[in-house]
């Protein structure tokens, strides 16, 4: 059977720092100042519908962490140091 972990876990292991796998990609949090509109910054564009996992996963990071923040695509050179 396999694990899949909820929209809830999803949120928490971003808010902690980790990187999660969300509709297929790969994705981490970024926090953005309060003055920014968040989904005018967003670069998700298509990926991201009202009722798909990748808004689901974002309103869920936004309501837990009451800090205004997006979703952004993980690469490998995107995690190199």
């Amino acid at each position: 059977m396999e694990n899949k972990q909820s929209i809830h876990e999803k949120a928490i292991r971003l808010i902690e720092g980790g990187i999660v796998e969300v509709d297929g990609h790969s994705v981490r949090l970024v926090v953005i100042p309060h003055s920014i509109d968040a989904c005018d910054h967003c670069e998700m564009d298509c990926l991201c519908h009202t009722g798909d996992e990748m808004c689901d996963v974002c309103i869920e990071c936004v309501e837990i962490s009451k800090k205004n923040c997006i979703l952004e695509l993980v690469t490998s050179s995107s995690i190199l140091p």
